[in-house]
Formats: C-alpha cells, sequence, structure tokens
C-alpha cells in the first residue's frame, strides 16, 4: 500500500473560517462551569454529575478515548458543515477548562485542528451543504502528552444528498484513505499525520485497532479487511503496522515480508499476524505467526494463535482438538501459564472506549443466560465472574487498576431511567463503596478517571471522590481463585 499525505477535494465554498465561534450551552441555559479537579492524580470518584459534563449541548457525540483530564472521540461541528459531512469530524477535549479542538481541513486540504463550540443540533443548519467530505471514525489512543487519531476520509465527487456518517451506510464496496494523526494535549495542535492506507473499505474502520507496543515507544495498527480473499491481489487488503510514536512512520509493515511468500489463511491476532506456510518439499505445512511489536516469526506447531496484546501471546492447545484448554506465554520474559475458563471469550474482546484500564471484560450472552468476567493479562482464570444465577450481572463496567465499577439498570414506574453502580477490589473481590443511586443511564462502552465517566459518547464530570482509596498504577493479580460478588 502506498501511503501519503491525503489531500481532500474542497469547492471554493468550502474554505474554513480562520476565526470558529458558536455557543457551547444547552438552549436558554448559561455555559456549563468546568467540572472540580480531583483531590489528587488518582483519586477514586464515589459520585459522578446528573447531566453530561461534556457535551453540554443536546448533540450526538462519541467518545473513543480518556485520560487524566483529556478525552477523544467525534461530534459534529457547525463551521464543519460546509467540510465534512454532517460537520462531523474528530475532537480532542480538555476537560479541566472544557475546551474542545476539532481536526478539520484548510484551504489546501492540509489537516489542522481549531479550537470549537458545540451547540445544540436543533440550531444547526439543516440545509444542504457543500461538504466534499466524510469522516469515519476508527480506533483512538492517549498517552500523557499526545492524542493519536485513526480515521477514514472519503472524498465525494459532489455533495452529498443524504447525510450519513457510518460505513455501513455506503454502497458495498466503498473504500477510502485510512488517516493517523497525532495531537498535543497541551495546545491541540497536529504534531505529525500520515495516510496509513490509500484505499480502504469504509464499513471496516470502526473495527481498526490502534494500540501502544514496547512501552508506548511504537504504535500497532491492525486491521482486516471484511472482503479479503487470501489472494494479496485486492486492492483493499488488510493493516498491520508498527509506527513510530514521535513521528508516525513506519517500522514495520507485515506487508513487506509476507507479500509473495507462498501463504495464504492469513488472520490478524491483535498485535500479530498469523498465517499457513506450505512446505516446498510436499505443500504441507503448519500456522506460523509474527508479533508486529519485534518482528520476531515462529511456526506455531500444535499451538493455534487466538491473539497478541499487552506483551501477552494467548493461543490454543491443539493437541487435543475437541477441547478448550490453552496456554499464554509472556513475548518479553517468555513465562507461560495455562488457561481456565472461557478464555478465548474474555482476551479477544477490545475495549470501545481506549483507557488505561488493565483487565479484560467480556460478556457472554449465549443460552439466554448472560454473564460476566473480569480477567487481568496473563492471568490463568478470571479475577471475578458474574454468572446470572446466583449474582444479578450488571448492565456496564469499567475499571482503573484494582478498582472496578459496576453498573446496573433499575426498574422504575416513571418513564424517568434509573441506575446504580457499586465500587469494588478486583484482588480480593471485596466492596469499597455500596450501591451509589445515579440518574446516569449506563451502556457497555464506559471507562473512568480521576476527573469522571465516560458513557458511550458522554461525560459525567465527578463530584465526590473516597479518601482513603488510590486507583492502582499497576495491574492487580488476581487471587488463586475465582471469588464471586457479593450482591
Amino acid at each position: 500500500m502506498r501511503r501519503r499525505t491525503f489531500l481532500a477535494v474542497i469547492g471554493a465554498t468550502a474554505l474554513l473560517p480562520t476565526v470558529v465561534a458558536c455557543r457551547q450551552s444547552r438552549s436558554g441555559s448559561s455555559a456549563t462551569p468546568v467540572p472540580t479537579p480531583p483531590p489528587k492524580s488518582d483519586a477514586v470518584p464515589s459520585a459522578f454529575a446528573d447531566a453530561s459534563t461534556w457535551p453540554a449541548a443536546d448533540t450526538y457525540t462519541t467518545i473513543t478515548a480518556v485520560r487524566d483530564r483529556y478525552l477523544c472521540g467525534g461530534a459534529r461541528i457547525k463551521d464543519a458543515l460546509n467540510v465534512f459531512t454532517e460537520g462531523w469530524c474528530p475532537v480532542v477535549v480538555d476537560i479541566s477548562t472544557l475546551t474542545t479542538y476539532a481536526v478539520l481541513l484548510d484551504q489546501k486540504g492540509a489537516w489542522v485542528t481549531r479550537k470549537v463550540d458545540l451547540v445544540d443540533d436543533d440550531d444547526l443548519d439543516q440545509d444542504p451543504k457543500g461538504a466534499l467530505t466524510t469522516i469515519f471514525m476508527g480506533s483512538t489512543l492517549l498517552d500523557g502528552e499526545h492524542a493519536y487519531f485513526v480515521f477514514g476520509a472519503l472524498a465525494l465527487s459532489s455533495p452529498s444528498t443524504q447525510d450519513s456518517i457510518r460505513g455501513s451506510d455506503f454502497p458495498k464496496g466503498t473504500a477510502c484513505p485510512v488517516i493517523l494523526v497525532k495531537i498535543r494535549l497541551s495546545d491541540g495542535s497536529i504534531q505529525a499525520a500520515t495516510t496509513v492506507a490509500d484505499s480502504y473499505l469504509v464499513e471496516g474502520i470502526e473495527e481498526l485497532h490502534l494500540s501502544f507496543a514496547n512501552d508506548r515507544s511504537s504504535l500497532v495498527l491492525m486491521g482486516d479487511d471484511i472482503s479479503m480473499d487470501n489472494s494479496q491481489e485486492s486492492e483493499n487488503d488488510y493493516i498491520a503496522l508498527r509506527l513510530s510514536v514521535t513521528d508516525l512512520s513506519v517500522q514495520l509493515d507485515a506487508h513487506s515480508i509476507l507479500d509473495g511468500q507462498d501463504i495464504n489463511n492469513i488472520r490478524l491476532c491483535g498485535q500479530a499476524i498469523a498465517y499457513y506456510v506450505k512446505r516446498a518439499a510436499d505443500g504441507v505445512g503448519d500456522y506460523a505467526i509474527m508479533f508486529l511489536s519485534d518482528d520476531k516469526r515462529e511456526r506455531t506447531g500444535e499451538q493455534y494463535p487466538i491473539v497478541v496484546r499487552d506483551d501477552w501471546y494467548y493461543y490454543k492447545n491443539n493437541q487435543d482438538r475437541e477441547s478448550s484448554s490453552g496456554s499464554v506465554r509472556n513475548v518479553v520474559s517468555g513465562e507461560t501459564i495455562a488457561l481456565n475458563g472461557n478464555w478465548k471469550d474474555e482476551v479477544q474482546v477490545w475495549p470501545s472506549i481506549s483507557s488505561d484500564q488493565q483487565v479484560y471484560i467480556s460478556w457472554n450472552d449465549q443460552n439466554s443466560s448472560r454473564s460476566m468476567s473480569i480477567r487481568a493479562p496473563g492471568a490463568a482464570a478470571a479475577a471475578l465472574t458474574w454468572d446470572g444465577e446466583n449474582h444479578k450481572v450488571p448492565d456496564g463496567a469499567c475499571v482503573v487498576g484494582d478498582v472496578l465499577y459496576s453498573f446496573y439498570r433499575l426498574k422504575t414506574s416513571s418513564s424517568a431511567s434509573s441506575s446504580e453502580f457499586d465500587i469494588t477490589s478486583i484482588s480480593s473481590g471485596e466492596t469499597i463503596a455500596d450501591v451509589q443511586k445515579t440518574a446516569i443511564t449506563y451502556g457497555t462502552n464506559n471507562a473512568v478517571t480521576p476527573w469522571g465517566l465516560a458513557v458511550d459518547g458522554r461525560f459525567y464530570a465527578a463530584t465526590k471522590w473516597f479518601d482513603d482509596v488510590s486507583f492502582s498504577t499497576s495491574t492487580a493479580s488476581p487471587p488463586a481463585g475465582s471469588p464471586t460478588p457479593t450482591t
């Protein structure tokens, strides 16, 4: 795949103003006050505002990453309506000041950011606009100083008559370039931008996975084109890259190594790529795996690769093909651990909102019953489980360090929604706080920081914190057994 700077086709009427000015408030209400800072950097919130702090406007937004006082996502921006379909674009938000930066295009087609405000959807001009680019949100990461955005940018030949920002709404086979940008959090400025794929199906951009590797000195971007036929002749095939966090330069492209070889059955496995290698002598072979973090390759033999993430390589033991037994190996130390429980489903779940959450949270809805489990990276068994029979299964959950937030919807006789949550220590299974009631309705996409709680596309500021509980900076080791929480 060739990589170049993406230049969208922008008409003369689509020039961005140099000053963006619009209000950020609900109709008829005053501006939202900035949140109260947490008492310390690792404070554990015990209560949250009932109304969303961001967005304060009644508008559609998404959140794709949170860390400390920053969040990333997508929003509709009034002054981008002539550039992007529905004015939809990536944004970075500093919660401490409620400052929002939007990723836009300047008059020359270069990626830039501008400070913007959000407005109610009712205040957006609904007349047809001249937007000649549609943005499709992908994955996002945050470290201490920068945000890293992956998104698709489809250049249109003429303004769309039907507003759409979802890849599934476009005709099958529609493809566009995939962009990666690096944004400095302190001032919202773009530090680097590159095109990581010239052509990729728009319906698969939401499924691209961006993750850190090598102690956060590298990025790994993986994406499996849903039309991939393993012939390696398709224009729209997989993305498997390792890039520098400094300048986004490509350090490793799996295509440069695997293209032209006699291999098939390519599968993307988180931060690795597995494939079947044939022997020249008899045409028979076995699986091999290549780790994107360091370019190491090995034959897997009786190991069937499942996923590589957080320096752990999970694989199924194929000696007994009827068994689901498996193991996990640390790719740095070489330590190997036998796995128990429903590990395959648990370790393959990637969070919709990227955060400092270190454990894997998974739900199982098979056989008309629902269960949930919490598993630490490299752990032999889940640290906590809800079986749905003896314990009520949460409707949502999120974790930072050893602290688990479990959310439950409450049935009420009125039309108003109501929820509750409790806070648990993962390592001990003990409840840190009793159930707290709240007006927030939770989904399955949640993340928490000392500054507050992200729920789907909204952020609720923390209003209270515990005095004697702190977020652990490292992943808690699970106890010997698999305790279930008390209800």
